[in-house]
């Protein structure tokens, strides 16, 4: 049976990684996994992945349907737009995750990391 709470406090126990420091070096080789992306010391978004190192950069750098957190941002009127929302992310968030192989574990965790933290923003999507 999956314990997803263990995994959240696993989750929620890890460094915190400054958007503006990441180098896609610091995360692992197509690496599967569930993440929490914070700013101004609130969940503004949890997702999970099959690839680390690609999904996180993409959430600054990639189009609109992939870097949704930045459409949200925008879309929501937090920030102005895409370039604005990319500011926002370089100055005020951090990210933390875990390693997860397994897709249903991955699926629960997400969904329970949602109900518990309630981000700001977030959709249950897998990129």
């Amino acid at each position: 049976m999956i314990n997803v709470e263990k995994l959240l406090q696993k989750l929620l126990a890890q460094p915190s990684i400054q958007f503006k420091k990441l180098q896609p070096w610091m995360l692992p080789k197509k690496t599967a996994g569930v993440y929490m992306i914070t700013a101004k010391d609130k969940p503004y978004y949890v997702g999970r992945t099959k690839n680390l190192r690609r999904r996180l950069p993409e959430h600054l750098n990639g189009p609109p349907q992939s870097a949704r957190l930045k459409k949200y941002l925008a879309d929501s009127g937090e920030c102005a737009n895409f370039e604005e929302a990319k500011q926002f992310l370089l100055e005020h968030a951090t990210f933390q995750w875990i390693e997860e192989a397994d897709m249903r574990t991955r699926y629960f965790l997400e969904c329970y990391a949602t109900a518990m933290l309630q981000p700001k923003y977030g959709v249950s999507e897998e990129h």
